[in-house]
Order: C-alpha cells, then structure tokens, then sequence
C-alpha cells in the first residue's frame, strides 16, 4: 500500500464495504445490552453506479492528473470524484479494484484521501440513518476520529468519504471540519470506465 495512505484510509480499504453511513445502512440506533447478533445477519450489496455524462468529467482534473493516476481513473469501476487542485493532483496515488476506487494525495501539511465504493454492508433490522450534515445536494456524516476528518455521503449510486489527516494533530487546518468540508464540496468529476467519451 502507498505510503501516503493514512493509517485510518487504510483500515477502510481492507474492508471496501465501510460505507454503512453513507449508503443508509447506518444503525438508527445501538443495539440492546446483551442483545446478540446472528453470524449471518449481514450480506454485502452492491449498488447500481449511476454515471455521470462524459460531458461533466472536468478536463481541469483530467489535465492535472500524472500519467499513471490518469490511467487508473479511466478504468475505476465507480466514478472518481477529484478535487480541482493542480497542486495536490500531482501527487496523488490512486488505486482501484472492482468495488471501490481510492485516491490519496498530500496537501498543505496533511493527507487527504477520497473513497469510493459500490459495496456495502447490509444488516439485518438495522434501518437507514439520516445524515448530521447536508453535503453536495445529499445528507451525510461528518466525523473526527483520532484528530481525522471524515466526510461520507451517497452520490452517484456510490458511496463517497472524503477523509483529511494532518501531519501535526495541533495543526490549524484540523482544527475543525472546515477543510474536509471545502474539498467534499469543490470535488469534481474525473472519469471512470463509464465516461471515455472525453472531457469538457
């Protein structure tokens, strides 16, 4: 695995069906004291990706992206959203795999990592969970664990997580969830296997 993967990315990546949240499969509430659960309560489902048109991938991305990062997005079985930073682009590592699609990249003193998978795991009597924030037209999860930002929320039929991870846990840019939020909010469509056509 890449270096420039944070240990919480990584913890994700073994198990690409994370995304309860994010794919309203999140428990509503927890469960009973002693209450116990079945060995085969829980299945893995796999979305149905929505793709965006091949007019909407943004050739700014597209463009900035290093040659073997480009590749791998044009094969992603999910859509890759990417934020528009040339800066950042250039460093970015990208991994893919039939159910999921990850990018990671170092910015101004942190790692910033977004997530994409069409898998998640389904349990049984556990409803949906309705965000605590609302995020890119959807309702989702924002969350710190361990001094790490995460954003997570559904789009495109895919489930999506944005996670932000400071090198220095006191640094300003993790002293609230103002930096995860600005890239969730400014990613921009990169491609996948279900957009060739071309960028605008």
């Amino acid at each position: 695995m890449h270096i420039l993967f944070s240990r919480h990315a990584a913890a994700l990546i073994a198990a690409p069906a994370f995304v309860l949240a994010a794919c309203d499969t999140a428990p509503s509430s927890p469960p009973k004291r002693g209450a116990e659960v079945a060995p085969h309560a829980s299945e893995l489902a796999v979305s149905e990706v929505r793709w965006p048109g091949a007019d909407t991938v943004d050739a700014r991305v597209v463009g900035a992206l290093p040659e073997e990062a480009a590749a791998r997005v044009r094969g992603s079985r999910v859509p890759v959203l990417l934020p528009p930073r040339a800066g950042w682009l250039a460093t970015v590592t990208v991994v893919t795999k039939p159910l999921w699609t990850t990018a990671s990249m170092k910015a101004e003193g942190a790692t910033i990592v977004v997530t994409a998978s069409r898998a998640a795991r389904r349990v049984e009597g556990v409803g949906p969970a309705e965000g605590n924030r609302a995020m890119r037209g959807a309702r989702g999860f924002v969350t710190q664990n361990e001094g790490i930002w995460s954003a997570s929320w559904s789009e495109n039929g895919v489930a999506y997580s944005v996670e932000v991870e400071c090198d220095a846990p006191s640094a300003e840019a993790c002293a609230s969830d103002a930096l995860v939020m600005a890239v969730t909010e400014e990613l921009a469509f990169a491609g996948g296997e279900g957009a060739k056509e071309g960028a605008r």
